[in-house]
């Protein structure tokens, strides 16, 4: 990953976030059913905070990673109502791509977990708060 590209992708972070940050409201009373997918949420969201930045989505895919960028930037969303690492990671590693996540942080072992885990690399973490604590992030494979 060339340094440009981490740059992109901590900027895509910071946009999302913000944007999460902002409209928190409306995904804090889905925290309360466990384990539950907010990937559509999420996708709605991102979409709207890379408008914002210019940076905008070309396509949304049905098979391989949820998202196209411009210059062919793939993206997984992973989200929901709990924080599980390893389907993060695994997010991350199936097809080789970014994978910008939303999840509970709740509980701080599981970032720990996240952490600690081989094969990807943490780009960065945003804490968002509103009734419910949330983590939003991006992982990219070591191999990427």
């Amino acid at each position: 990953m060339t340094p440009q590209e981490e740059l992109r992708l901590q900027k895509i972070l910071e946009s999302v976030a913000n944007r999460i940050q902002n409209h928190v409201d409306s995904i804090d009373p889905v925290h309360r059913f466990p384990r539950t997918g907010i990937e559509a949420w999420l996708k709605v969201e991102v979409i709207a905070a890379l408008d914002i930045i210019g940076d905008r989505v070309l396509t949304l895919n049905n098979k391989g990673p949820d998202m196209t960028l411009s210059d062919n930037l793939y993206i997984e969303l992973k989200g929901a109502t709990d924080f599980n690492p390893s389907y993060l990671r695994d997010g991350a590693l199936k097809d080789d791509v970014p994978c910008l996540f939303l999840g509970s942080a709740e509980f701080e072992s599981n970032n720990d977990r996240l952490k600690a885990m081989e094969n990807i690399r943490i780009l960065g973490l945003k804490h968002i708060q509103g009734t419910h604590k949330w983590i939003v992030g991006i992982i990219v494979p070591t191999t990427y």
